[in-house]
């Protein structure tokens, strides 16, 4: 890869994350409560995007080569990586591959609750090593 496919892919993985987290943060306050609507709301939205720019961007040729990889790993990938799960499930499907299509659904759906709650627990336990001691 390229030194330039580099940078645009950090650059629109900055702004991906950026995205992210302006929206997350104003739809956090427009739809208060317990439920993470603003979460399933990026996501549904990365989804959607990814799923555009993989069908009529890069399948019908109408994203140029150069943007391919910064728009779709650098600024959705950052945005939201729920939206690569979902399409990497579609095109699984739609390829006949509907075993592993399923058995990603359901391993998703299994253990990322599971790894989410590992990490958590890990996070809120861990203690850094005392120096001296």
């Amino acid at each position: 890869m390229s030194r330039s496919t580099l940078a645009a892919v950090a650059a629109a993985g900055a702004l991906g994350a950026l995205a992210r987290h302006l929206l997350g943060g104003w739809l956090t306050a427009l739809l208060p409560g317990p439920f993470p609507a603003a979460t399933l709301i990026i996501n549904l939205l990365g989804t959607l995007l990814l799923g555009f720019v993989t069908g009529y961007g890069i399948e019908r040729g109408r994203l140029p080569e150069a943007w391919r990889v910064p728009v779709s790993v650098g600024f959705l990938g950052s945005f939201t990586t729920f939206s690569t799960w979902a399409v990497d499930t579609v095109l699984l499907f739609e390829a006949g591959h509907r075993t592993p299509a399923v058995a990603n659904v359901a391993l998703s759906l299994a253990l990322g609750p599971v790894a989410a709650w590992a990490g958590r627990t890990a996070g809120v336990r861990y203690r850094p090593a005392q120096p001296g001691r």
